[in-house]
């Protein structure tokens, strides 16, 4: 587990000073925001690796929670505040302390991926191949970019194992990123996981529409089936991943007949689904899209459990003698 955490942070720190980030992206951020951090983050390039994506966006709702100021110019500010739990999670962290929000940021990822990778490391004692979890692009890219994927992992994969305080976690999930959520039919207490989820994602909904936020914009991220894969192509190199998007997701729906146990099957039909209805505007930018897809790696996870368990039983049977404790 340290090893993996350990590549994690080397992966920031390469990006941070290959990326040549320094006082530029801390004046961009003032001028967008009015949100004064401390010079002396220029000189650390890997705590700035959040000032050219959405990273910037949960800085400023994390230092302005209602929006009432320095987040007030953010694009689509009722969109965001709907996903604003790792924002929370961040001021949390940084005991309030704008200055300190870059570095609530990394200890907040950290935290995550190790809850993450333990999780992926139980399960791969019983089946070795799910060891590639560990390099789910979603928890690469948010934990360099500092964005919400890290943490709404680590609550899903909770959500997925826990038997206390299901309702409460699943509600972290849908404050964080509530697409994920439709991964949490599969988790043992699936009641308790979506009804928070959906809690937390309507009660966000609904503070949105009482504090008049501008940018509420529904469901626009969704549109047909495979439309925005289509719409989403430009002759870039995107396009790429875009095409081989299509078949796979076409594998997996058909994959989902065979699906067992129900729970694990509505999970998989919710999830592959949502996928496949994704819009353009999440579509046209490679990175937003493997950041969507976050959850489907967890879902593969569970499924590759459920035949690995069924398999072992089936060997038990065969065996009953070779399968006694010694």
């Amino acid at each position: 587990m340290i090893g993996y955490l350990g590549v994690l942070v080397a992966l920031k720190v390469l990006v941070g000073f290959a990326g040549g980030y320094g006082e530029a992206d801390l004046d961009r951020f003032r001028a967008n925001t009015g949100i004064e951090l401390p010079s002396w983050y220029a000189e650390v390039p890997p705590l700035l690796t959040w000032a050219r994506g959405d990273g910037e966006v949960f800085l400023a709702l994390a230092a302005d929670p209602l929006i009432e100021d320095e987040a007030s110019n953010i694009r689509s500010p009722g969109y965001r505040f709907t996903k604003s739990g790792y924002a929370w999670a961040m001021g949390l962290v940084a005991f309030g302390q704008t200055a300190l929000l870059p570095i609530a940021a990394l200890v907040v990822n950290v935290g995550s991926a190790a809850i993450y990778g333990a999780w992926v490391v139980r399960r791969a004692e019983r089946d070795g191949r799910l060891t590639l979890l560990l390099a789910n692009p979603a928890m690469l890219i948010g934990f360099v970019s500092d964005s919400s994927e890290p943490l709404a992992l680590a609550a899903l994969v909770t959500a997925l194992s826990a038997t206390r305080g299901v309702g409460l976690v699943g509600a972290l999930v849908g404050a964080v990123r509530p697409d994920y959520a439709t991964v949490l039919p599969a988790g043992r207490r699936p009641g308790a996981a979506v009804l928070g989820a959906v809690a937390a994602f309507v009660s966000l909904r609904v503070a949105a529409r009482l504090l008049r936020f501008d940018g509420l914009d529904g469901f626009a991220r969704l549109g047909l089936p495979f439309r925005g894969y289509v719409a989403g192509l430009g002759g870039e190199l995107d396009d790429l991943l875009l095409i081989a998007c299509i078949p796979l997701l076409v594998v997996l729906g058909v994959v989902a007949w065979w699906i067992r146990p129900r729970r694990l099957q509505f999970a998989w039909v919710a999830t592959i689904g949502l996928m496949i209805v994704l819009a353009a505007e999440v579509t046209q930018d490679a990175v937003n899209l493997l950041r969507a897809w976050g959850s489907v790696p967890i879902l593969v996870a569970l499924w590759l459990g459920v035949r690995a368990s069924s398999e072992a039983e089936r060997q038990g049977e065969q065996n009953p003698e070779g399968s006694e404790a010694p």
